[in-house]
């Protein structure tokens, strides 16, 4: 079954916030995505992709457009990980985004090695630690792809 990516819709928060619930240990509120959302509607300097498969959201990217770009968020469902979801987000991203940045930067725990693999694979390059990023002390690792 074929994957469509597309912007996201108020319809689709919930299952966003479904799968930002169960991929994250420290989740970003609903309220969150709910201000992305109505950015994206009333700005061009935000993207809010979402992945469908069938009749079910499956992953979603938050990403900014600035001086440089930034990826903020990416989750996929679980029993839809390593299924090229990931990979069909961030291509489509990444297309919008080198419209507009040259340089595209995203944090990333260093113990998420499956997302480095996937940031890797498409040009992004640890750049530097930063000391207890997350709320529950782990560091990350700023990646960057120029």
């Amino acid at each position: 079954m074929s994957i469509e990516i597309r912007e996201c819709r108020h319809g689709d928060l919930p299952e966003v916030y479904d799968i930002e619930k169960t991929s994250f240990p420290h989740p970003y509120d609903l309220d969150v995505f709910q201000a992305y959302l109505m950015r994206v509607e009333y700005s061009h300097f935000d993207g809010f992709l979402v992945a469908i498969q069938g009749n079910t959201l499956v992953g979603y990217m938050l990403f900014e457009y600035g001086h440089k770009g930034l990826i903020v968020s990416m989750a996929v469902r679980t029993d839809s990980r390593r299924k090229k979801v990931g990979t069909l987000l961030l291509r489509e991203a990444l297309l919008r985004l080198s419209k507009r940045c040259k340089e595209v930067t995203l944090q990333v725990g260093v113990s998420n090695v499956g997302a480095q693999d996937l940031y890797r694979s498409f040009g992004f390059s640890i750049e530097k630690v930063l000391p207890g990023y997350y709320p529950d002390g782990e560091d990350a690792y700023l990646m960057e792809r120029r």
